[in-house]
């Protein structure tokens, strides 16, 4: 498949200083789709639109920081990497960052070969990790509907019964069944035309008085 624009990976930086920022955004262009925030609000302002595949943010911005933000966009999107730019010697910031899931750092300043090499990586990893929650909610789905398939099969004999009792009651039209348990509100309709209730009728027993 041909690389456009739309099917390019995203990647969503975050930096308060325009220079910084710009500087990695000419870097990725070419190979993926950049959108630039200029603080942690604006990010999450744009992250449901705007779906990134990577988010790269700095550590040290007003208001909300590297690790604030990461921290919110773990509790939204659990399979997102995210690269954390770090001054030389924060060591606790990177400790504190690997608990709640950021996925690489990058020291300020890094060479183009390093930065490409993370995002890329970290590219990769959403794509396993989006692939891997797929998988398992289709796996719950399964199970889903596997659940209510054995509770339609057990309860079959008596939805059976219950319509052919309602049929020979002689009622003409359709007769509506709810099924029982939780078979998500479905119904079984069975139409009994008035010639084959006139049938039945004559083929049940006749009651003889003693």
């Amino acid at each position: 498949m041909a690389i456009t624009e739309l099917t390019k990976p995203r990647a969503l930086l975050v930096d308060d200083e325009p220079g910084p920022c710009e500087t990695v955004r000419m870097l990725l262009s070419g190979a993926y789709q950049v959108h630039a925030a200029n603080s942690a609000q604006s990010a999450l302002n744009v992250y449901s639109d705007f779906k990134p595949d990577v988010v790269i943010t700095d550590l040290r911005m007003p208001g909300k920081d590297g690790i604030e933000l990461a921290r919110e966009l773990r509790e939204r999107d659990s399979a997102v990497a995210i690269i954390l730019f770090t001054a030389h010697g924060d060591v606790e910031v990177a400790r504190e960052g690997m608990h709640i899931g950021i996925n690489d750092f990058l020291q300020k300043p890094s060479s183009v070969e390093e930065i490409r090499t993370a995002v890329a990586k970290c590219v990769v990893q959403t794509e396993e990790r989006r692939a891997t929650h797929e998988t398992h909610r289709r796996h719950e789905k399964l199970a889903a509907i596997g659940t209510a398939s054995n509770e339609f099969v057990h309860d079959l004999p008596h939805i059976v019964h219950e319509a052919f009792h309602l049929a020979r009651s002689g009622r003409p039209g359709p007769v509506l069944i709810d099924f029982p348990k939780n078979v998500q509100q479905t119904r079984a309709q069975f139409t009994l035309q008035p010639r084959e209730i006139a049938r039945r009728k004559k083929e049940e027993p006749q009651a003889t008085e003693e």
